[in-house]
């Protein structure tokens, strides 16, 4: 048995009752149990369960069409650029959206490094890089082409493939993967 839960196992076996150890009710209406010990029992018992009805649905992404939805509240009306990087697991779920860097109307900068950096801690399977044009313009520079291959070099080394570069506007997309850029 164990050692939380004996003296709520002991009462309802003393005093002779067939109340379920995990009924709230009954904790609450122990006189045995002082009440930090009952909501440790509560959550012991009913923790599991808790923690599946908050669990977040859960974004899979299959498309280009999936990232720029995913993308789209964080990036919509900027007057500056944005890098983000978003993180897949092996069945490509998103495992978290990062902001890489913020620059200005005319670009920003977006370091190998952190971008890594930041893959590996999470223990990303694989990356999608997404920047925004606030001109509305969505053709990659040469600055975002150079680039791309520079990090889909570097994540050909460390198994950690790019999936994607999206370039954001609010009238569109652009997707190296979609024009065969990758």
């Amino acid at each position: 048995m164990h050692w939380q839960t004996w003296p709520a196992v002991f009462f309802c076996k003393t005093a002779g009752c067939s109340a379920s150890i995990s009924g709230s009710s009954f904790l609450r209406q122990s006189t045995a149990l002082p009440p930090p010990r009952h909501r440790r029992i509560q959550t012991h018992f009913g923790g599991r369960r808790r923690k599946e009805a908050d669990a977040a649905p859960r974004t899979t992404i299959t498309c280009s069409r999936d990232i720029y939805q995913l993308i789209r509240p964080h990036l919509m009306d900027l007057p500056h650029e944005e890098f983000w990087v978003i993180l897949l697991n092996r069945a490509n779920v998103v495992m978290r959206k990062t902001a890489i860097s913020r620059g200005g109307v005319a670009g920003t900068v977006a370091d190998p490094k952190m971008i890594f950096k930041e893959a590996l801690e999470q223990l990303a399977s694989s990356i999608i890089l997404v920047h925004n044009h606030p001109s509305g313009n969505r053709n990659p520079r040469a600055a975002d082409i150079q680039l791309t291959k520079k990090l889909k070099e570097a994540g050909s080394f460390l198994d950690l493939p790019i999936l994607d570069h999206l370039i954001y506007s609010d009238q569109g997309y652009y997707s190296f993967a979609d024009e065969g850029m990758l």
